[in-house]
């Protein structure tokens, strides 16, 4: 356990170095926050449910995944998949302006989604998670939306 303890410092150290600060400190609170969701207790007898919008973090992640804290859609709950894990899509605030790919879904904010703004759901970026990720919900993804997210899910995946 010292080598490893000695290895990390001496790591840590060289980013400090480096002039890596902000970087460092946004990975240690990470990891702190890490170890904190890898103890949670009650996330277990939890069931998810299909199209349920969720705050989930990610913290640092690496190239063009999503990373933070955002909301994110559940399209299959873990009553069908291995009992810890969900599949989920990144929703993220919509732009004025911005061209879209031919498979984002945007979303209007609304009472019954929770959301604060305009947003655009990216098919693209569908991703298997722990339910330890999560954090807290949100809403339901409105009923107008449903149709149009299976059908370019289909579209886009079978």
């Amino acid at each position: 356990m010292n080598n490893l303890l000695k290895e990390i410092e001496t790591t840590v150290t060289n980013f400090f170095n480096e002039n890596n600060t902000e970087y460092i400190e946004k990975l240690l609170n990470w990891t702190t926050k890490k170890i904190k969701i890898h103890f949670k207790k009650d996330i277990d007898s939890v069931v998810f449910k299909k199209y349920e919008i969720y705050w989930i973090n990610f913290w640092i992640n690496i190239g063009t995944e999503f990373s933070w804290r955002r909301p994110w859609l559940i399209i299959k709950n873990n009553a069908f998949i291995r009992w810890k894990d969900i599949v989920v899509l990144p929703i993220t605030s919509q732009k004025d302006n911005k061209d879209y790919w031919k498979f984002d879904i945007l979303i209007t904010k609304s009472e019954v989604n929770g959301l604060s703004k305009n947003s655009v759901v990216k098919m693209e970026q569908i991703k298997t998670i722990s339910k330890l990720r999560i954090w807290d919900s949100l809403w339901k993804l409105d009923e107008e939306y449903v149709e149009i997210i299976e059908s370019k899910f289909k579209k886009l995946f079978l």
